[in-house]
C-alpha cells in the first residue's frame, strides 16, 4: 500500500533535483530517502526517478504517475483534518509511557518530524515502569509504550511489541584511573568490581540488573538514585561504579570509562501498543518516525569489541552537545 511519507519523498527529490537535498528538507537521512522511496516503486512496479547530469529526474512511467500520487497525498491530508474534527482533542493527544530515557536522543528530532503534520498535536511523556505502561495501553490512557527486553516472550499475549533499538552489551561506567579496571583491556569481569561503590537506578529493571550482575550485598556501599544523569555525576566524582547499556553511553563524557561486562545481557527496547485497530494516526506516524530515525542515527554508534568500549561519532557527539 503506497503510504504518504513515500509520496512526501518522491516530491522533494522532484522539486531538489537530489536524494541529498530531499532528505534535508524532510529532516531525514538520505538513505532513509531511497528506502521510501525504493519501496514505493516496488508497491507501484515502477521506475520512477533516474540519475542524469542534472540531477535526479522523474522517468517518463514517473511523469505519468506524479499527478496520481499528488492526488493520492491531497486526498490522504483531507481525510486526515476530517478525522481530527471528527475525534477532537482525543485525535490530538499522543501519550508515550514507559523507559522513555532510550529515547533522549531521537526523541527531539521524532516530535519534530509528527508536528509538520499534526502541528496542534499535545504530546505527554512519562516514565512509568513496564507493568504500569501495561495497564495504561489496557485502560486506553496510554498511546505507546516504551519497554526494555532480553527477551520479547515475556509480554502478554493481548500487547504488540514492535522492536525498535538495540541496547548494546551491559557494561560498566567507571571514573578514569578506577584501580580495578587498571592494566586491563576489552570486556571485563564482574568481579574485579566487588570491592567498588555501587550506583543503581530505582526501577526495577536497573536494580535487577544490579542486583544479578553486580551483586550489591557484598560492596563497601550502595547509592541509589532515581535520574540516571545524577548516577553519571556521581561516577564522574569517583563515587562509584555504574551499569550502563551501552546505548547510554551517549550521556557520558571522556572523562567516564564504559567498559562491556562479560556475560552481561543483551537488551532491545520495543514500543508497545494495543494492536493496529487502536492506534491513532499519530501514533502510527509517530513510531514510522521514530523507526526512521533509528535507522539514521544507529549508524553513529560503533561497539569496539577488542577494547570493550562504544565510539561515537563526531556527528552524535553534535548532536548530544545540542540537546
Amino acid at each position: 500500500m503506497v503510504a504518504l511519507l513515500q509520496v512526501e519523498c518522491l516530491e522533494q527529490v522532484v522539486r531538489t533535483k537530489s536524494f541529498r537535498g530531499a532528505a534535508q528538507a524532510l529532516h531525514m537521512s538520505q538513505p532513509a530517502v531511497s528506502g521510501q522511496i525504493a519501496r514505493l516503486e516496488r508497491e507501484l512496479q515502477l521506475n520512477l526517478l533516474e540519475r542524469g547530469p542534472s540531477g535526479s529526474l522523474l522517468t517518463a512511467e514517473g511523469e505519468r504517475i506524479l499527478p496520481h500520487l499528488r492526488a493520492f497525498a491531497e486526498s490522504s491530508e483531507l481525510i486526515r483534518r476530517a478525522s481530527a474534527e471528527i475525534h477532537g482533542a482525543e485525535q490530538q493527544t499522543l501519550t508515550i509511557l514507559g523507559a522513555t530515557r532510550y529515547l533522549h536522543v531521537i526523541l527531539p528530532d521524532t516530535l519534530s518530524m509528527l508536528k509538520r503534520h499534526y502541528a496542534d498535536l499535545t504530546v505527554r511523556v512519562e516514565t512509568k515502569s513496564e507493568d504500569e505502561v501495561y495497564r495504561a495501553i489496557r485502560s486506553g490512557q496510554a498511546d505507546l509504550g516504551v519497554i526494555v527486553l532480553e527477551d520479547p516472550q515475556t509480554v502478554p499475549d493481548d500487547i504488540t511489541a514492535v522492536p525498535m533499538f538495540d541496547l548494546g552489551p551491559l557494561g560498566v561506567a567507571a571514573r578514569p584511573g578506577c584501580a580495578a579496571l587498571a592494566g586491563t583491556i576489552g570486556p571485563i569481569d564482574a568481579h574485579l568490581l566487588d570491592d567498588e561503590p555501587l550506583i543503581t537506578l530505582t526501577n526495577d529493571k536497573a536494580m535487577d540488573v544490579a542486583i544479578h550482575y553486580l551483586a550489591p550485598a557484598n560492596r563497601p556501599g550502595v547509592s541509589v538514585v532515581d535520574d540516571i544523569g545524577v548516577g553519571i555525576d556521581l561516577v564522574r566524582h569517583g563515587l562509584g561504579v555504574m551499569a550502563l547499556s551501552s546505548i547510554t553511553t551517549y550521556m557520558i563524557g571522556p572523562d567516564i570509562d564504559w567498559r562491556e561486562l562479560v556475560g552481561g545481557p543483551v537488551y532491545t527496547g520495543y514500543i508497545v501498543h494495543g494492536g493496529e485497530a487502536r492506534l491513532t494516526q499519530a501514533a502510527r506516524a509517530f513510531m514510522e518516525y521514530l523507526r526512521i530515525l533509528t535507522t539514521k542515527y544507529g549508524g553513529d554508534f560503533h561497539h569496539n569489541r577488542v577494547t570493550g568500549r562504544l565510539e561515537v561519532s563526531a556527528g552524535m557527539r553534535r548532536l548530544r552537545a545540542s540537546l
